[in-house]
């Protein structure tokens, strides 16, 4: 994927400015930032969300010279707080990510059928298959919704905060599922307020105020030295047991155990 000059405009505020950035094929980019830089649009606008000026690019392709099927066959999206009918089924709601692969008002195909299982049982919900949305807690409802992101198996994935409602086991089942997603070659983009976990991807992408700041390999001092500083040195960027994490750098403290300047 791949960003030119990409602007976005909410009103009369300028929430994007002049983004330029190319994003690899098979790798996890995480998003990272303060509240308010324009995490969330951003990603709203490589998934074609909102209008822009400028150009996103996906597989050398503009994005708006693709079909609506090509799009979703190609993106798969998971917003914050994503409007689903409640009384449908765990199971119906994540064959709706089949939806791009299907004629109108066709039964599901085999395919279909074997994508959704395998992508239930990925995240641990093909037990609460015939449950409604409405008989679920908030993190079941929230890993069947990142099952019908994985049914749509593209090539191209896009989540915003997918951890919200995960407890900590199953938020490290999501880790260990979105590190199976990209060693099979996909293309994840993240938002995630969680930087210790931001900090398990292969790249961050570091925003302020509407502008991308850097974008580099987390293992790199550069880009921890910036996720640093986007959060006024309130955070410290350690490594611990052989992870990157953040710890809170309060006043007066001393950051022990491999420092991020290191």
């Amino acid at each position: 994927m791949r960003l030119e000059q990409l602007c976005v405009d909410l009103g009369a505020h300028r929430a994007i400015a002049h983004a330029d950035v190319a994003l690899r094929r098979g790798r996890w980019t995480s998003i990272v930032g303060p509240n308010g830089a324009g995490k969330s649009t951003l990603l709203k606008a490589m998934a074609g969300l909102l209008p822009v000026q400028g150009q996103v690019l996906l597989l050398d392709q503009p994005l708006t010279a693709m079909s609506a099927r090509q799009r979703a066959r190609t993106v798969a999206w998971l917003g914050q707080q994503e409007p689903v009918l409640d009384t449908l089924t765990a199971y119906d709601t994540v064959m709706l990510g089949r939806l791009p692969y299907q004629s109108w008002l066709a039964m599901p195909s085999a395919t279909d059928v074997q994508a959704v299982r395998a992508a239930m049982q990925a995240c641990h919900v093909w037990q609460l298959r015939a449950r409604t949305l409405t008989q679920l807690s908030g993190g079941e409802r929230q890993r069947v919704l990142l099952a019908r992101v994985l049914a749509v198996q593209a090539p191209v994935v896009l989540m915003d905060e997918p951890l919200a409602g995960l407890d900590p086991p199953h938020q490290t089942q999501w880790l260990l599922d979105m590190r199976a997603q990209v060693a099979a070659g996909t293309t994840l983009v993240t938002v995630l307020h969680e930087i210790s976990m931001a900090l398990q991807a292969d790249d961050l992408l570091v925003l302020r105020h509407g502008r991308i700041v850097h974008h580099g390999p987390c293992g790199h001092v550069a880009t921890r030295r910036a996720v640093e500083a986007v959060f006024e040195h309130r955070i410290a960027i350690c490594q611990v047991q052989g992870q990157w994490t953040s710890i809170a750098r309060l006043p007066g403290a001393e950051v022990h155990a491999d420092a991020a300047n290191q």
